[in-house]
């Protein structure tokens, strides 16, 4: 039977790794499988490229991918496809409401992310946002006095803020409403962290369905011709925007409820499931 799709993209927090950021023997074989079957395979999610190598070199997928919450497509042997970075002027200004808020604001280009420190200190406190970041990413953050520094050598691709407590929605609505128009916010979750929301901050013009737009057309494949598994909220215009939205059976409702197909949950490898679902072995 000829598979009805040409394109699978996979969502990593919540859909391909676990909280310890391994991908099952089930799920990597069921990648490898349809790899072998001629199907392309790239991963969207919002973590940048160099936050995922441990990710990509545990499961064989055929790229390009989409990082940054749809911000870059590309991967690392060919660089960049497509990029949407951040306009200047707008991150200064969100540089200036977050140190107003007293928020650990991080800023991510192509290869490195950046925090600042607080006045006066040589390392961030134990609970600063930029310090889950690390930790969930495997990465450390460039620490730096001044964020605003940054944009004098380097482009800002996205921004992200960690949020934890009961303040974390009021937070990210007053966010929203001073940066209508400017800026997106994609929140995603994460098992190592599920009490925390990592909000990814992009240009108003990014998602992840967009991304997936471009990444089919640059690939020459028909939107209808790609499937989509994911399981955040950030995850919605790409489930959307897919021939097929494959929602994780343990997504928040209001993911499953737009999905066209739920999945098993990340425990019970709902990649893998979906895989066998919709491209059966032979």
């Amino acid at each position: 039977m000829t598979p009805a799709f040409d394109l699978v993209v996979v969502d990593l927090d919540g859909t391909l790794i676990d909280a310890s950021g391994r991908i099952s023997l089930g799920n990597r074989e069921a990648l490898g499988r349809v790899k072998g079957e001629g199907l392309r395979t790239a991963l969207c999610t919002g973590r940048p490229l160099f936050a995922c190598r441990a990710a990509l070199a545990q499961v064989p997928l055929t790229g390009p991918h989409i990082f940054c919450d749809g911000a870059w497509i590309g991967d690392e042997r060919n660089g960049a496809v497509a990029a949407w970075p951040l306009a200047g002027e707008v991150v200064r200004r969100l540089i200036d409401y977050c140190r107003a808020g007293g928020l650990g604001l991080e800023l991510y280009t192509a290869d490195a992310y950046y925090a600042e420190l607080p006045p006066g200190e040589r390392e961030l406190p134990a609970d600063a946002g930029p310090r889950i970041q690390a930790q969930r990413q495997g990465v450390d953050p460039v620490l730096v006095r001044d964020l605003e520094s940054v944009l004098e050598w380097e482009t800002a691709i996205k921004a992200n803020l960690v949020l934890v407590g009961p303040e974390k929605r009021a937070i990210r609505e007053g966010l929203a409403q001073a940066f209508a128009g400017c800026l997106r916010l994609g929140v995603a979750r994460s098992a190592e962290f599920p009490e925390a929301d990592f909000v990814n901050i992009t240009d108003a013009r990014v998602s992840k369905g967009a991304a997936l737009v471009a990444l089919a057309g640059h690939l020459g494949i028909p939107i209808g011709r790609t499937l989509a598994i994911g399981d955040g909220p950030n995850d919605i215009p790409l489930l959307r925007a897919a021939g097929l939205g494959v929602a994780m059976g343990d997504a928040p409702a209001e993911v499953r409820a737009l999905a066209g197909y739920v999945t098993n949950g990340l425990a019970e490898d709902g990649v893998a499931a979906a895989l066998a679902r919709f491209f059966p072995p032979s």
